[in-house]
């Protein structure tokens, strides 16, 4: 598993967890102690972080717990909590050493979350390790602040921390920074209402983007289609041919979509909002590899906002009816 996916699944799973709250090891724990043991000490306060606004601190402790010098790689991600993906102004990340040598720190955005690390000055993030003598331990304060790009539909910054020279051992330090003072960081949900096809006849499928993060969405909302067929028989699934026409009503009209099948895009949608898209699809045609199988159809829908990635993914099963 790759060090992002590792870090991927370790926040999924401390999104439950109660802010400012130090998180035990997430796998099972190692039957013996590893050689550099890490931890993330208490935040500096416990007040939310403001975006634009005053930073927080804590500190990176790193102890080699053996006889000789080993290898420390500290390498971290940060995601937002909530329907909004990250772009990198929205989180501050620096670090000093405390005790350690030179450093430096390197991040990025990669899925809408910020990756990256500590390494050596002039060293090369996820290429280069700090030595830390036999029984030495290092230290570091990290700080870390919402930009003033943070999107108050986020609630939290769940930051976490892995050592990469050991990759196999279970990532055991993770911090969890509140922004903002509201109850944010709720969904945003998308629902359908229609559910049947009809060949060479027009059934309303109804789409409905509905805002339950907790604080408007500032954002432009753009709904992208995808309409799927598989055919299964005898434990195969293939990919079934054809052919559809989507139209959506418009100021009174049945206006047919393009190709793309893509919605007129929304600039925005107030807290407890929904937008309803009301469309109607005809099945022209089907055609399948598999003989005496039973085809399924799937509506599928992803509202994102650019640079951003998806706040909402949805999908609904259509039933083939007769005519």
């Amino acid at each position: 598993m790759s060090i992002r996916a590792r870090i991927a699944a370790a926040v999924a799973v401390a999104a439950t967890l109660t802010a400012m709250a130090p998180v035990a090891a997430f796998a099972a724990t190692p039957a013996t102690r590893p050689a550099v043991t890490y931890s993330l000490g208490a935040p500096s306060s416990n007040a939310p972080l403001t975006p634009g606004g005053k930073a927080e601190t804590f500190v990176l402790t790193a102890t080699n717990t053996t006889g000789k010098a080993q290898g420390f790689e500290p390498t971290f991600a940060a995601f937002g909590q909530g329907p909004v993906g990250l772009l990198r102004s929205d989180v501050e990340l620096s670090a000093v050493p405390l005790h350690a040598p030179a450093s430096t720190v390197s991040y990025g955005v990669q899925h809408e979350s910020l990756f990256g690390g500590l390494s050596p000055k002039g060293g090369t993030l996820y290429r280069s390790e700090f030595t830390i003598p036999a029984h030495a331990t290092y230290t570091w304060k990290f700080s870390i602040a919402a930009g003033r790009t943070w999107q108050a539909n986020d609630s939290d910054i769940a930051f976490s921390l892995m050592d990469n020279s050991n990759p196999d051992s279970a990532i055991n330090a993770l911090r969890t920074f509140k922004v903002g003072g509201a109850n944010t960081g709720g969904p945003v949900n998308l629902a359908y209402s229609g559910h049947k096809l009809v060949l060479d006849r027009f059934e309303n499928v109804d789409i409905t983007l509905t805002n339950h993060s907790g604080a408007r969405l500032n954002l432009p909302v753009t709904n992208s289609l995808n309409f799927t067929a598989f055919t299964e028989a005898k434990n195969v699934v293939k990919p079934a041919a054809k052919t559809a026409e989507f139209q959506l009503l418009e100021n009174g009209h049945w206006v047919t979509l393009g190709k793309d099948l893509v919605l007129p895009k929304l600039t925005g949608l107030a807290n407890g909002a929904s937008e309803t898209y009301q469309l109607r699809v005809r099945l022209i045609g089907y055609e399948t590899s598999i003989k005496g199988g039973t085809t399924e159809f799937t509506i599928g829908d992803i509202a994102w906002t650019p640079g951003r990635g998806a706040v909402a993914r949805g999908s609904e099963a259509l039933t083939l009816a007769k005519s």
